[in-house]
């Protein structure tokens, strides 16, 4: 927070602060919460999900505040879960309408709020942290080839992983995308696979949803093609790796003759 208060308006803020602000123009128009906070719920009726959502945009709010002072204020709140029995404790935090089972999790706000100055801005300030904070994501992140893998699983969950898409968000030419990657020794085909296996064991291990919501949540053609992919790689169908990786997650029962004669 000590950086997005050096920066000289709200939107240069926005743009390099780590919480998510909606910048949208009026209420006409809505942008995307989890996906430029970085962070993305598999389902929005997964467990958890709207605690995560309230949270984001409790941040977001609280962020905005510092940054723009008291007077500004969210036109519209939106969450995607369904509203609480008492919707009364969003509303007296937000100070705005909160509309619920809304197509997106974000805030609403006026786009001039964009272009306010941040109260208390130090430039010099500023210049110092971002330069101690872009020297931890060197460390952090490492060499070029250590990005392209998060990026691939970034796209994987949004549902839109292609080579062209890479490109882009790494601000290269798909050619010399590719040219790198095999210089790297691999392919975007095989990263690709790569990320969508460890996807599905995250997806038949922690949620309820069926071979064919999970394929096509992860871009593949039909239920039969993920199986067959995911099989190649597991050794095993899907179904049977669920049915394995649940047990093993199980707790055992302290009283059964294997937990017993395993503490001995």
């Amino acid at each position: 927070m000590v950086i997005t208060s050096s920066m000289p308006t709200s939107a240069a803020a926005d743009r390099r602060s780590i919480f998510f602000c909606a910048t949208v123009d009026h209420a006409d128009a809505v942008a995307e919460a989890f996906r430029a906070a970085g962070v993305t719920v598999y389902r929005p009726d997964a467990e958890g999900s709207g605690p995560v959502s309230d949270a984001a945009m409790a941040i977001g709010h609280n962020a905005l505040l510092r940054l723009c002072g008291p007077a500004w204020k969210p036109l519209e709140v939106h969450l995607r879960h369904a509203p609480p029995d008492n919707a009364r404790p969003w509303r007296q935090l937000f100070q705005a309408p909160v509309v619920f089972n809304a197509e997106r999790t974000a805030l609403v706000f006026q786009a001039r709020w964009l272009s306010a100055p941040v109260p208390g801005a130090d430039a010099q300030l500023r210049r110092h942290f971002e330069a101690y904070v872009a020297s931890l994501e060197q460390r952090l992140h490492g060499s070029w080839e250590d990005k392209v893998y998060p990026a691939i699983q970034r796209l994987v969950m949004d549902n839109r992983c292609s080579l062209q898409e890479l490109a882009r968000a790494l601000a290269m030419h798909p050619r010399a995308l590719e040219r790198r990657l095999k210089d790297a020794g691999t392919r975007f085909r095989t990263l690709q696979n790569q990320a969508r296996h460890a996807m599905a064991q995250e997806l038949l291990r922690d949620t309820d949803s069926d071979v064919g919501t999970i394929a096509a949540q992860l871009g593949y053609g039909s239920a039969s093609a993920f199986v067959r992919a995911f099989s190649s790689l597991a050794g095993t169908p899907p179904a049977a790796w669920r049915k394995a990786a649940r047990q093993m997650a199980a707790p055992r029962d302290p009283t059964s003759p294997r937990a017993a004669s395993a503490s001995q």
